[in-house]
């Protein structure tokens, strides 16, 4: 009869083996842990920004913002230490 206890490895090596593997599980799910948290602090900061500009916007304090293009107005040229001015459009 087989014996399974009697693999031809010193039991010291399979003590050794279950405690790295707790020891990796146990990194391991901390880690996924600490990703789920920074995941879940990014979600909250996002819907916090976007209370607060939502906030803003219904106090006056922020007026709603428009592509210059999208509206069709004619683009703006600047450049640096010079007046800007209007160009055609496009």
């Amino acid at each position: 009869m087989f014996n399974y206890g009697d693999d031809g490895y010193p039991q010291d090596d399979d003590e050794q083996f279950y405690n790295e593997t707790v020891y990796n599980e146990d990194y391991y799910v901390e880690h996924e842990r600490e990703i789920i948290s920074d995941s879940d602090l990014e979600l909250e900061l996002g819907r916090l920004e976007n209370e607060a500009i939502r906030e803003m916007r219904e106090e006056g304090l922020l007026r709603p913002t428009v592509r210059l293009r999208q509206a069709g107005l004619p683009k703006l040229h600047c450049s640096p230490g010079a007046r800007c001015d209007f160009g055609s459009k496009a």
